[in-house]
């Protein structure tokens, strides 16, 4: 059977597959200018059992302290400048990697080196037998912890919709409050989801950046947009005056879009795994993001869990769509102060203690369309560019103070927020 673990040592990850049939490649982190470019996510509107599949069967994450020595260490781990330290740390690293794989019998799959944890982290494939070959890995000391590398799939729930439905559907203003003068101005928020149409008319004069961290994953090729993402980009930043009137809860954020999941051409299904989404999570956490959307789910993840919590610690508001699926102490994000869990109002009604926020809207679709949608990510999104708003208000009059801010995480506060902007109460 072929399986994925993932171990940990102290500052380094390793991934590990048995018997796997596919190879991965490392993503790259920037587009081939070396700068940001625009992406987009998908969101959790509806997740089948049947349709997720928790843990990949043939590869594990290894996760190890930084070996680098530490004259090195304080170079960048990225960097190949040959005149530079990071080359030569770049050069440590690819060492102890092919060092640790002799001596466990690992099939390297990939390896990358987390900055915001300084840990590196090696995808592997068993060729032993893998009760024995985890037993070893976590007898050595330098070895952090070993875990599955677990994947998130995720449904879209937008639909193809006649034009004149979409006329309809569409408001000629924004839901907020019209007495509401807040745009988002100053505020960053960060996504991470399937890539963003940044040619869409509707994003023309927004402030978007995206990094695509799944494109050199085999069988993920390079593309201008997907549905997903382009859709929870165009809740928060759709500009005024497109085709359809809608406009997006916070039009003038820097949004800061980071492709960590990917769609099949087939189907509605979106995919994100553990390497794919601990590399756009510590991105984030390098970031100056203040609320980081995350319109998805799945498994418990260790390495994600850490990332999610270093994440708030900086400051930061994450906001993630409801897993009716899935309990709220086995789903990842865990819920935690700074983590706000979002369910769209007339779904999954029975869970009555999770915030509610509006799900339905016309969405941005790529190649300049649009769609229509209803479901808990576009609830996340909405919730992610109210609390923009509240943040640049409070900014403006100097009196945002930390803990008041990171309140707002508070599904109580939210609500709150939310009757005022959209009720003028």
């Amino acid at each position: 059977m072929i399986r994925r673990v993932l171990i940990v040592v102290v500052g380094c990850c390793m991934f590990i597959s048995v018997n796997a049939q596919t190879r991965h490649h490392s993503a790259e982190v920037e587009n081939a200018n070396g700068e940001l470019s625009d992406l987009a996510l998908n969101p959790l509107i509806e997740v089948s059992s049947d349709d997720l599949q928790d843990q990949s069967e043939d590869e594990w994450v290894v996760v190890f302290d930084d070996p680098r020595p530490a004259r090195l260490q304080d170079w960048l781990a990225s960097g190949y400048s040959k005149n530079g330290g990071g080359y030569r740390a770049s050069l440590e690293l690819k060492r102890f990697s092919k060092k640790q794989a002799n001596r466990y019998n690992l099939d390297l799959r990939d390896q990358w080196f987390i900055e915001s944890l300084s840990v590196y982290c090696l995808v592997v494939r068993f060729n032993g037998d893998a009760k024995q070959t985890v037993a070893a890995l976590k007898s050595n000391k330098r070895v952090q912890w070993v875990q599955r590398s677990n994947e998130f799939r995720l449904l879209s729930s937008a639909k193809d919709t006649q034009r004149n439905e979409l006329d309809r559907r569409s408001p000629n203003t924004s839901e907020l409050n019209a007495n509401v003068s807040a745009d988002g101005a100053g505020v960053i928020v960060a996504i991470i989801d399937s890539a963003v149409d940044g040619s869409h008319r509707d994003f023309a004069g927004a402030r978007n950046k995206s990094v695509d961290f799944v494109s050199g994953i085999r069988g993920v090729s390079d593309t201008s947009g997907e549905s997903h993402g382009t859709a929870i980009a165009g809740v928060m930043i759709s500009q005024a005056g497109t085709e359809l009137g809608v406009v997006g809860v916070s039009p003038a954020i820097t949004l800061e879009s980071y492709r960590g999941c990917w769609e099949h051409a087939d189907s509605n299904l979106t995919r994100c795994n553990t390497l794919s989404l601990a590399r756009a999570l510590d991105a984030v956490a390098k970031s100056g993001a203040d609320i980081l959307n995350l319109s998805l789910s799945g498994p418990q993840d260790e390495l994600l869990d850490r990332l999610i919590e270093r994440i708030v610690r900086r400051g930061a508001i994450v906001v993630a769509a409801f897993d009716p699926q899935r309990s709220m102490r086995t789903r990842f994000p865990t819920p935690r102060d700074g983590v706000l869990i979002v369910r769209a109002q007339g779904l999954d009604d029975r869970y009555s203690d999770v915030f509610t926020a509006p799900g339905e809207r016309v969405v941005a679709k790529p190649g300049n369309q649009y769609d229509y949608m209803h479901g808990h990510s576009v609830a996340s999104a909405y919730t992610s560019g109210v609390l923009a708003l509240r943040k640049q208000a409070w900014g403006e009059k100097q009196q945002a103070r930390h803990h008041d801010w990171r309140n707002l995480a508070n599904a109580s506060a939210a609500d709150e927020l939310l009757d005022e902007l959209t009720n003028g109460t």
